[in-house]
């Protein structure tokens, strides 16, 4: 017996329906319709075929997410990015936020990789937790981007920035001497127009994070040039 049955219309084709199933639970199924016709060739009903592509649609659905996701953070790649900038309405705005992990590369010496690894996907965790509504991305190696939505003034961003390093420099459960090292630094575009091409936000945003680099790391900085 079905229990129910709905349209589905992200991620599958245009007649697959999603049935739940007592047993099975959601199923996916593709309705195909072939015409009868008589010896002359006259119409003389339809035949629906309902096909079990569950499957299917979910290697499909698996391929698709890790095209734009990082395998290791769970959060987008760039392919991720470019997907969800595209889909946003250009006449809005957003404060775009640009996070180089301070001497990543001497953590990944001295602790190793594995530990660098776990590392990073706390990092994610502590980014999502501290910007409101963000989109993360993981762009490089040890270089994250964030964009929010959410409202936020510039004295908002930075308390958001020095909570995101206080709480990295409060990391449980690694080696001793590791947690003084962890730090990072934020280049952030404020109240930028979505109309821009995002290379050049992330550009700008990337200019601006080198600048936290040469004031002393660990820190922020804030690029108005493009703010609205």
């Amino acid at each position: 017996m079905i229990g129910s049955v709905s349209r589905s219309v992200k991620d599958y084709q245009e007649n697959d329906y999603m049935i739940e199933l007592p047993d099975a639970g959601r199923t996916i199924w593709n309705m195909s319709r072939s015409t009868l016709r008589d010896y002359w060739e006259n119409d003389t009903g339809d035949v629906y075929i309902m096909q079990n592509v569950t499957s299917e649609r979910e290697h499909r659905r698996r391929i698709k997410e890790m095209a734009v996701s990082d395998p290791l953070t769970g959060v987008a790649n760039r392919a991720g990015l470019y997907e969800y900038y595209d889909s946003l309405d250009k006449a809005g705005y957003a404060t775009f936020m640009f996070a180089d992990i301070d001497n990543f590369k001497q953590i990944n010496d001295r602790f190793g990789h594995a530990i660098g690894d776990i590392f990073l996907k706390d990092v994610v965790n502590i980014l999502d937790k501290n910007i409101p509504g963000s989109f993360i991305v993981r762009v490089g190696g040890d270089e994250f981007f964030a964009i929010t939505l959410s409202d936020a003034n510039e004295e908002i961003i930075a308390e958001m920035a020095d909570q995101i390093n206080d709480d990295m420099g409060r990391l449980e459960g690694y080696p001793e001497g590791f947690s003084p090292s962890a730090s990072i630094s934020m280049g952030v575009l404020y109240h930028a127009p979505l109309r821009l091409d995002i290379d050049e936000i992330m550009e700008k945003c990337d200019t601006a994070m080198y600048k936290a680099k040469k004031n002393g790391k660990h820190g922020y900085h804030i690029d108005l040039s493009l703010t609205d």
